[in-house]
């Protein structure tokens, strides 16, 4: 049985049918000088990080929220989530300098069983990302790119086409279907959301996907030559959120720095995978 989650981590069931409302141009504060000088501060001892539009949430109709007895209903409902574009430097601040950034993400949850009984595909993060440095965590994950202004409104598929792109860019596994298999890539539109998962450490939101069932495809090696994962393993579903906790209990007082972590967004989810993805 996996340990509780930390409180900074809450999954929260949602609909099938989510919506991103988009602001283009909203009305951001100056950069305050302590803004400034920290990420000057933070680029110094991270070359990688650079500035560049984020999509930040700033609100979620509540009127859609689900909570765990209503994650099996889905039809007949939906959800929107209020966004604007932002800059990333205005998120890696934080927590030092607050600035209310939440960044809207995707996390995909994928399964299959091309290896035996459904497995999870889990992720190494690297060693030079922004949260969770060489924590294994459920993925791909990241931040959903700003669309052109011309395009005020995301939609699930969009979600789910961001989640599998995240799959093969960052990643670089392929989708290209090993001899006599399917793909193990999953069409978009097959992808569902499953919980919204609110990190208040990372500063983020991510919307959750995951296949409708287990994918029977095989799978080429992962590249792995993108600096935000560094490999990628299959473990089992009946026995991931033990396996989990037996890292995390390696080193009781420091969980996160053992040197096989798991990341806390990914241990909150293994701990009630059973009930949040029914089907998977």
């Amino acid at each position: 049985m996996a340990p509780d989650p930390p409180a900074a981590i809450r999954v929260e069931a949602c609909p099938a049918d989510i919506t991103i409302d988009i602001d283009h141009r909203p009305s951001l504060p100056p950069d305050s000088a302590a803004l400034t000088s920290h990420w000057a501060a933070l680029q110094r001892s991270n070359p990688r990080l650079h500035d560049g539009p984020i999509l930040a949430v700033t609100s979620i109709d509540p009127a859609a929220a689900h909570d765990h007895s209503e994650c099996n209903t889905r039809s007949g409902h939906s959800l929107s989530i209020h966004a604007r574009v932002d800059a990333y430097r205005r998120l890696a601040v934080q927590p030092r300098v607050t600035t209310g950034v939440r960044l809207l993400g995707v996390t995909l949850v994928l399964v299959s069983h091309h290896q035996g009984p459904p497995a999870f595909l889990l992720a190494r993060r690297g060693p030079s990302v922004r949260c969770y440095p060489n924590a294994w965590e459920l993925g791909p994950s990241g931040g959903v790119s700003v669309p052109p202004a011309t395009i005020t409104r995301l939609t699930t598929i969009d979600l789910a086409r961001a989640a599998l792109d995240e799959l093969d860019e960052e990643l670089g596994i392929s989708t290209t279907p090993l001899e006599g298999t399917s793909s193990i890539t999953p069409d978009p539109s097959t992808l569902t959301p499953r919980v919204l998962l609110h990190d208040d450490a990372a500063h983020s939101l991510d919307v959750v996907l995951a296949p409708t069932a287990a994918v029977p495809g095989g799978v080429a090696d992962a590249a792995t030559t993108n600096w935000e994962y560094t490999d990628y393993l299959w473990v089992p579903c009946a026995t991931a959120a033990d396996w989990a906790a037996e890292l995390t209990a390696a080193n009781p007082a420091n969980p996160d720095a053992h040197p096989d972590a798991v990341a806390p967004p990914t241990r909150a989810l293994l701990a009630h995978w059973r009930e949040l993805m029914p089907g998977v």
